[in-house]
Protein backbone atom coordinates (compact mmCIF):
# COMPACT_ATOMS: atom_id res chain seq x y z
CA UNK A 1 0.00 0.00 0.00
CA UNK A 2 1.39 3.38 -0.91
CA UNK A 3 0.69 6.59 0.97
CA UNK A 4 -0.92 8.14 -2.09
CA UNK A 5 -3.64 5.50 -1.96
CA UNK A 6 -4.84 6.95 1.35
CA UNK A 7 -4.53 10.70 1.17
CA UNK A 8 -3.58 12.49 -2.03
CA UNK A 9 -1.05 15.31 -1.96
CA UNK A 10 -2.79 18.59 -1.34
CA UNK A 11 -2.33 22.04 0.10
CA UNK A 12 -1.91 20.31 3.48
CA UNK A 13 1.44 18.96 2.24
CA UNK A 14 3.18 22.12 3.38
CA UNK A 15 6.19 21.98 5.66
CA UNK A 16 5.89 24.08 8.80
CA UNK A 17 8.52 24.86 11.42
CA UNK A 18 5.85 25.04 14.12
CA UNK A 19 5.76 21.32 14.90
CA UNK A 20 9.56 21.04 14.65
CA UNK A 21 10.13 23.90 17.11
CA UNK A 22 7.43 22.56 19.45
CA UNK A 23 9.09 19.12 19.55
CA UNK A 24 12.51 20.68 20.16
CA UNK A 25 11.24 22.86 23.02
CA UNK A 26 9.35 19.97 24.60
CA UNK A 27 12.37 17.66 24.32
CA UNK A 28 14.68 20.27 25.84
CA UNK A 29 12.31 21.08 28.70
CA UNK A 30 11.81 17.39 29.46
CA UNK A 31 15.57 16.74 29.50
CA UNK A 32 16.26 19.68 31.82
CA UNK A 33 13.43 18.81 34.24
CA UNK A 34 14.22 15.10 34.37
CA UNK A 35 18.00 15.19 34.55
CA UNK A 36 18.62 18.48 36.37
CA UNK A 37 15.53 19.35 38.42
CA UNK A 38 14.87 15.77 39.57
CA UNK A 39 18.21 14.24 38.58
CA UNK A 40 21.87 14.86 39.47
CA UNK A 41 23.04 16.76 36.37
CA UNK A 42 24.29 20.24 37.24
CA UNK A 43 23.82 23.40 35.18
CA UNK A 44 27.35 23.39 33.75
CA UNK A 45 26.51 20.24 31.82
CA UNK A 46 23.51 21.73 30.04
CA UNK A 47 25.35 23.01 26.92
CA UNK A 48 26.56 19.57 25.83
CA UNK A 49 25.19 16.70 27.93
CA UNK A 50 21.61 17.92 28.35
CA UNK A 51 21.53 19.32 24.81
CA UNK A 52 22.62 15.92 23.52
CA UNK A 53 19.84 14.23 25.48
CA UNK A 54 17.28 16.66 24.07
CA UNK A 55 18.52 16.32 20.48
CA UNK A 56 18.42 12.53 20.67
CA UNK A 57 14.73 12.36 21.59
CA UNK A 58 13.96 15.28 19.25
CA UNK A 59 15.42 13.31 16.32
CA UNK A 60 13.40 10.17 17.01
CA UNK A 61 10.20 12.11 17.72
CA UNK A 62 10.58 13.93 14.42
CA UNK A 63 11.26 10.59 12.71
CA UNK A 64 7.89 9.33 13.94
CA UNK A 65 6.20 12.54 12.77
CA UNK A 66 7.84 12.17 9.37
CA UNK A 67 6.52 8.61 9.17
CA UNK A 68 3.03 9.82 10.12
CA UNK A 69 3.06 12.45 7.36
CA UNK A 70 4.33 9.82 4.94
CA UNK A 71 1.38 7.62 5.86
CA UNK A 72 -0.98 10.55 5.23
CA UNK A 73 0.51 11.15 1.79
CA UNK A 74 2.26 14.39 2.75
CA UNK A 75 5.42 13.32 0.99
CA UNK A 76 7.15 16.70 0.75
CA UNK A 77 6.56 17.48 4.40
CA UNK A 78 7.80 14.01 5.35
CA UNK A 79 10.89 14.41 3.17
CA UNK A 80 11.94 17.71 4.77
CA UNK A 81 11.33 16.38 8.27
CA UNK A 82 13.37 13.32 7.39
CA UNK A 83 16.33 15.48 6.38
CA UNK A 84 16.06 17.36 9.67
CA UNK A 85 16.13 14.00 11.46
CA UNK A 86 19.43 13.20 9.74
CA UNK A 87 20.94 16.56 10.73
CA UNK A 88 19.82 16.05 14.33
CA UNK A 89 21.22 12.50 14.34
CA UNK A 90 24.52 13.81 13.01
CA UNK A 91 24.73 16.40 15.81
CA UNK A 92 23.79 13.74 18.35
CA UNK A 93 26.51 11.41 17.05
CA UNK A 94 29.14 14.15 17.23
CA UNK A 95 28.20 15.20 20.76
CA UNK A 96 28.00 11.59 21.93
CA UNK A 97 31.49 10.81 20.63
CA UNK A 98 32.85 13.97 22.26
CA UNK A 99 31.24 13.04 25.60
CA UNK A 100 32.12 9.34 25.44
CA UNK A 101 33.81 9.13 28.84
CA UNK A 102 33.24 7.12 31.99
CA UNK A 103 32.10 10.27 33.84
CA UNK A 104 29.15 10.70 31.49
CA UNK A 105 28.38 7.11 30.48
CA UNK A 106 29.75 4.72 33.15
CA UNK A 107 27.57 1.84 31.91
CA UNK A 108 29.35 1.99 28.55
CA UNK A 109 32.72 1.13 30.09
CA UNK A 110 34.39 -1.72 31.95
CA UNK A 111 37.83 -2.10 33.49
CA UNK A 112 39.23 -3.10 30.09
CA UNK A 113 37.69 -0.28 28.05
CA UNK A 114 34.23 -0.06 26.53
CA UNK A 115 31.64 -2.60 27.65
CA UNK A 116 29.59 -4.71 25.26
CA UNK A 117 26.68 -2.31 25.77
CA UNK A 118 28.85 0.67 24.87
CA UNK A 119 30.19 -1.06 21.77
CA UNK A 120 26.70 -1.96 20.56
CA UNK A 121 25.23 1.49 21.24
CA UNK A 122 28.14 3.14 19.42
CA UNK A 123 28.18 1.02 16.27
CA UNK A 124 24.40 0.83 15.87
CA UNK A 125 24.05 4.58 16.34
CA UNK A 126 26.67 5.35 13.71
CA UNK A 127 25.28 2.84 11.21
CA UNK A 128 21.77 4.16 11.87
CA UNK A 129 22.93 7.69 11.08
CA UNK A 130 24.51 6.37 7.88
CA UNK A 131 21.19 4.73 6.90
CA UNK A 132 19.40 8.06 7.40
CA UNK A 133 21.96 9.74 5.14
CA UNK A 134 21.36 7.12 2.45
CA UNK A 135 17.56 7.59 2.27
CA UNK A 136 17.48 10.51 -0.23
CA UNK A 137 20.03 8.75 -2.44
CA UNK A 138 17.55 6.01 -3.34
CA UNK A 139 14.16 5.78 -4.99
CA UNK A 140 11.35 3.26 -5.08
CA UNK A 141 11.64 0.14 -2.95
CA UNK A 142 15.23 0.82 -1.87
CA UNK A 143 14.23 4.28 -0.65
CA UNK A 144 11.57 2.71 1.54
CA UNK A 145 13.84 -0.07 2.74
CA UNK A 146 16.40 2.45 3.96
CA UNK A 147 13.65 4.24 5.92
CA UNK A 148 12.75 0.97 7.60
CA UNK A 149 16.41 0.14 8.15
CA UNK A 150 17.06 3.52 9.79
CA UNK A 151 14.12 2.99 12.17
CA UNK A 152 15.21 -0.56 13.01
CA UNK A 153 18.82 0.47 13.66
CA UNK A 154 17.64 3.35 15.84
CA UNK A 155 15.56 0.93 17.90
CA UNK A 156 18.49 -1.51 18.18
CA UNK A 157 20.73 1.41 19.18
CA UNK A 158 18.37 2.09 22.11
CA UNK A 159 17.69 -1.47 23.28
CA UNK A 160 21.04 -1.98 25.07
CA UNK A 161 20.02 0.92 27.35
CA UNK A 162 16.81 -0.82 28.40
CA UNK A 163 18.01 -2.02 31.80
CA UNK A 164 16.36 0.92 33.61
CA UNK A 165 13.21 1.14 31.50
CA UNK A 166 11.05 -0.84 33.90
CA UNK A 167 12.49 0.27 37.23
CA UNK A 168 9.91 3.00 37.76
CA UNK A 169 11.11 3.67 41.28
CA UNK A 170 14.55 4.64 39.94
CA UNK A 171 13.22 7.12 37.36
CA UNK A 172 14.12 10.71 38.16
CA UNK A 173 10.87 12.37 39.23
CA UNK A 174 9.05 9.23 38.03
CA UNK A 175 9.64 10.54 34.50
CA UNK A 176 10.39 7.82 31.91
CA UNK A 177 13.97 7.75 30.55
CA UNK A 178 14.47 9.50 27.22
CA UNK A 179 15.83 6.25 25.77
CA UNK A 180 12.48 4.56 26.52
CA UNK A 181 10.52 7.42 24.97
CA UNK A 182 12.81 7.34 21.95
CA UNK A 183 12.33 3.57 21.60
CA UNK A 184 8.54 4.04 21.55
CA UNK A 185 8.82 6.67 18.81
CA UNK A 186 11.30 4.52 16.82
CA UNK A 187 8.94 1.53 17.05
CA UNK A 188 6.03 3.70 15.94
CA UNK A 189 7.97 5.01 12.94
CA UNK A 190 9.06 1.49 11.98
CA UNK A 191 5.48 0.20 12.13
CA UNK A 192 4.17 3.11 10.06
CA UNK A 193 6.83 2.69 7.37
CA UNK A 194 6.31 -1.09 7.31
CA UNK A 195 2.52 -0.78 7.12
CA UNK A 196 2.64 1.71 4.25
CA UNK A 197 5.55 0.15 2.39
CA UNK A 198 5.72 0.59 -1.37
Amino acid sequence: MTPSSNTPSSASDQFSWTSVIAILITSSAYAVIRYSFFGPVSVEHWPSYITNKAISVFAVSLLALSAWNYMKGRNECSRIQGRLVWHAALIHSGLSLALLKTDYYPAFFSLKGMSVMGELVLVLGIVGTYALWQIPHHKGINHHRFKQLACALTLLHLLPMSSNWFGIGSWYGYMPPLSLISAIFASTALLLYWRYRS
